[in-house]
């Protein structure tokens, strides 16, 4: 299975690279509001909450909405008559997103150190460790796939909005921050005790195991008749 990963891995990063904006957005919007506000960072953890807005998006697009998206299109019909593996096909995008968020990152990262006295070795760090916490959000977002008569389209839509607004949220004091998914995985690498970690890992092993049930029950073919 290791082989098909890979090939998987290896189109999309293909595709990717021909896809320049992408990369360019991933890290034109927190680049934007880290000069904004550069001058309130003490230290190099604080820097998590653009990590995780780069890795969330990365997570969610490139994996659950990706994969809903490619369903849509009928593109999957022959890949899946050549290698009718849903594990391997989820495996390959997840690997696409974490070498693409592994660059996406440490971009932000060359630019934080050219304005901040930061070292680049804890950033490369720190958001490697932020890159492993948020893998769960890969699997929860997987179940997107089970959506019906909702297309991609309009998930995307909704999706850009959410997120966009939780970044937004990120720099206020509301209240609305508690139960904003950004906010909180960027406090459990800020402030996260061994405690808060524990909580955090039980919760996300059981959102990840659920969430299994929405890769092996993937169907390549659209909902739709053409």
């Amino acid at each position: 299975m290791f082989i098909v990963v890979k090939s998987y891995a290896l189109f999309n990063i293909k595709m990717l690279i021909k896809d320049k904006i992408s990369l360019l957005w991933s890290f034109m919007l927190p680049g934007i509001t880290l000069l904004m506000n550069y001058k309130n960072l003490t230290n190099e953890w604080e820097l998590s909450y653009w990590w995780v807005y780069i890795i969330v998006c990365s997570y969610i697009y490139g994996v659950g909405v990706y994969a809903l998206q490619l369903k849509e299109y009928g593109s999957l019909k022959t890949l899946f008559s050549i290698n009718n593996s849903p594990w391997a096909f989820f495996l390959g995008n997840l690997l696409t997103q974490i070498i693409f968020c592994i660059i996406s990152v440490n971009l932000l990262n060359v630019f934080v150190i050219i304005i901040l006295p930061f070292s680049f070795l804890k950033l490369f760090l720190y958001s490697s460790i932020a890159i492993i916490v948020c893998l769960p959000v890969a699997f929860i977002g997987y179940n997107l796939t089970l959506v019906k008569k909702i297309h991609a389209n309009t998930i995307n839509t909704v999706f850009s909005m959410l997120i966009f607004g939780s970044f937004m949220l990120l720099n206020t004091n509301s209240e609305l921050n508690n139960y904003n998914p950004l906010a909180i995985l960027s406090h459990v690498l800020i402030n996260g005790n061994n405690g808060v970690f524990f909580k955090y890992a039980v919760l996300s092993v059981i959102l990840s195991l659920v969430s299994m049930y929405s890769i092996v029950n993937f169907q390549p073919i659209s909902n739709e008749r053409r």
